[in-house]
């Protein structure tokens, strides 16, 4: 069985360096007897005969991992379409191409109807899937790179149409101390709502697990409730929906893991009392965490600018978020073009739109910022854009924004 495992991996190693242009078969074959008389490895033999450099070897080792990691990861989350998983896997033996030409061929899909449509719970699965494949065809650095790029893509492109719960049960395990995760995703806007948050952390508690939600895209752009998302811990930053100073920010401990969170960083405001001899009592909240000496003034305009906020009305200013954004996925659908964020009850003040070919979102964001003077954001999907639309702006600025990504076209 061992035998068997490797000489398919050296074939599915083989079969990649052909695919890309790099060898010939009769090449291969040379190599592989080489192998088996010497020892050698396949990647060695091949470098030995001046086939291949050493830099052209690392990138397709790394290609290599990224299709297995990527073909794992999707198996697991995407079950639903096991005929086409069966279909890609048969394929990925003989030649990679024919995998992605599989790909290209089931994601045709037919119109569903309605009462088809009733029983689907994760639709737009097989182009988040094509997006994995971008990923097998990047140019990261490494398979650790490469890991954490593809379980980004996985939980920003997939969960928006998959189940929360099932996701996080997928990859978490005895080893697993803490579960942090993005309350709104910066890839597509995707919000954890109060009760999918209160689910999950209800499970991770049960397993002695902590539970933190990155809000740097939360409060003032989504409704935030720390008590009803049930999380451990909760922080923000100020500098981004908020409106503060950069350097200001906030964090939530809950009262029942306070005492069993280690202090990385004390100072003079975290203790109740203390004396020459090293006691000390902390203070009972989430202040203990923090430095002893801050600059106050960016802290002062965090407070001006969480007064101003309240003055105007938390709720006043995420109606306005809320209704700003329906008009600009209207808009753009309207313009003929795709939403890539979700609609409905999980979407946010963060925006992301699908450009059309040959826009890529780094053109685009470099164009709009020294055109137009307005500033999005290129996120993980290479013809993504995402567009941060505040109760400050209005829907002259939405269109003026999509008027001139179109006149790139």
């Amino acid at each position: 069985m061992q035998k068997r495992h490797e000489i398919q991996q050296r074939s599915r190693l083989g079969t990649l360096l052909i695919h890309k242009g790099l060898i010939t078969r009769e090449q291969l074959d040379q190599a592989l007897t080489m192998q088996s008389q010497t020892g050698m490895r396949l990647g060695e033999a091949l470098i030995s005969n001046g086939w291949i450099s050493q830099k052209q070897l690392d990138k397709a080792l790394r290609k290599q991992s990224r299709y297995r990691l990527v073909a794992a990861i999707s198996a697991m989350l995407l079950g639903p379409f096991q005929p086409f998983m069966a279909n890609a896997n048969a394929a990925t033996d003989d030649n990679i191409a024919v995998a992605e030409q599989t790909i290209n061929i089931r994601s045709g899909m037919q119109e569903l109807s309605e009462s088809a449509m009733s029983s689907v719970t994760a639709q737009g699965a097989m182009d988040n899937y094509e997006r994995l494949l971008d990923i097998v065809n990047s140019d990261l650095s490494s398979d650790e790179e490469t890991a954490m790029t593809t379980l980004e893509s996985l939980a920003s492109s997939i969960l928006p149409g998959t189940n929360l719960m099932d996701a996080v049960r997928a990859v978490a395990s005895t080893r697993t101390k803490l579960v942090s995760i993005p309350h709104v995703s910066r890839n597509n806007g995707r919000r954890i709502t109060d009760e999918e948050s209160a689910t999950l952390a209800a499970w991770l508690r049960e397993r002695d697990i902590r539970f933190h939600l990155d809000g740097a895209q939360g409060p003032g752009c989504v409704p935030v409730d720390f008590r009803l998302l049930g999380c451990d811990y909760y922080s923000a930053c100020g500098h981004k929906w908020l409106l503060g100073p950069k350097g200001t920010g906030a964090f939530f401990c809950h009262e029942d893991v306070l005492d069993r969170t280690k202090m990385s960083w004390t100072g003079s405001h975290s203790t109740l009392s203390y004396d020459q001899e090293g006691g000390y009592e902390l203070i009972p909240e989430a202040r203990r965490f923090e430095f002893g000496t801050r600059a106050l003034a960016t802290f002062a305009g965090f407070d001006a600018a969480l007064s101003w906020m309240e003055s105007i009305g938390m709720d006043r200013i995420l109606k306005r978020v809320d209704e700003l954004v329906a008009y600009a996925e209207e808009s753009w659908q309207e313009r003929g073009h795709t939403i890539t964020s979700p609609i409905g009850e999980a979407r946010s003040g963060v925006l992301v739109i699908q450009l059309t070919e040959p826009l890529t979102g780094w053109q685009v964001y470099e164009s709009l910022r020294s055109e137009a003077s307005t500033f999005t954001s290129p996120v993980d999907g290479p013809r993504d854009l995402r567009i941060a639309i505040h109760f400050i702006n209005m829907r002259s600025e939405i269109d003026a924004t999509f008027d001139a990504i179109e006149s790139l076209l």
